[in-house]
């Protein structure tokens, strides 16, 4: 089943951020995964209760999604020593919280080709519906919200993910976390703009199931942020971000 690798990383200091972007993820993406995206958090204009996924974790500064085929063998390569960074040379102090995800469904542009290169900006939203709502709710998640969200002219692609697997890399620690503690599913969107599609956004709030299920955090938890894409792999010359 194919699914993305999704590496939030935290404290990686300035002096290794070129060798983190023109390294190490360019080495990643050639060795484990199709194409990949870099990018760096950004601004969302949620309240704070719903603002920044893993923020109550480790300030995640950049987020890089790798497209991979196979999650089985995703899953096995996650603990292969030869793919973690070296916790050296300024980066005692950095965190890479590493989660592996399925994915159940996508919906598409039907002129866009997938190329990452026409990505501008990523957003994501992590959420946990409670114990005995979840048929109706992803009923109505597949059904009216994706749809919804996926219906801007904006939204290159817009998929929902199941998470399979999740660890932590840090000092000389690596540990792999339970994901009944975790959020469930993770929703990931990619747009051809820099700024919220906030029209089908607007749309999306004013459903009456959107209301029940996911306003106040009654039934679904959940948390969302927003990412400008910095580079897509293999590189692209004409997308080579601001780095």
């Amino acid at each position: 089943m194919s699914g993305v690798l999704c590496t939030w990383a935290a404290n990686v200091p300035e002096a290794s951020e070129q060798w983190y972007e023109e390294n190490y993820i360019p080495a990643m993406t050639s060795k484990l995964s199709q194409q990949s995206l870099h990018c760096e958090v950004n601004e969302t204009g949620l309240d704070t209760e719903l603002d920044g996924v893993g923020e109550r974790e480790a300030p995640w500064k950049w987020l890089t999604v790798y497209e991979m085929e196979d999650t089985v063998s995703a899953a096995e390569a996650m603990y292969d020593e030869s793919n973690h960074p070296a916790m050296t040379g300024g980066l005692e102090l950095a965190r890479f919280d590493v989660r592996l995800y399925e994915e159940i469904q996508r919906w598409q542009q039907g002129d866009w080709q997938g190329d990452h290169s026409e990505v501008v900006s990523v957003a994501v939203m992590e959420w946990q519906i409670e114990e005995g709502s979840e048929k109706e709710v992803l009923d109505f998640y597949k059904a009216e919200a994706a749809p919804t969200i996926a219906s801007s002219p904006d939204v290159l692609r817009f998929r929902m993910f199941k998470i399979k697997n999740a660890t932590v890399k840090q000092a000389d620690s690596y540990t792999t976390l339970e994901k009944k503690k975790l959020h469930t599913y993770l929703t990931l969107a990619e747009l051809e703009s820099e700024d919220w599609p906030w029209d089908v956004v607007i749309a999306l709030g004013e459903k009456p199931k959107w209301k029940e299920y996911f306003e106040g955090q009654k039934v679904v938890k959940w948390q969302s942020s927003h990412y400008l894409v910095r580079r897509s792999y293999p590189e692209d010359e004409g997308h080579s971000g601001d780095a």
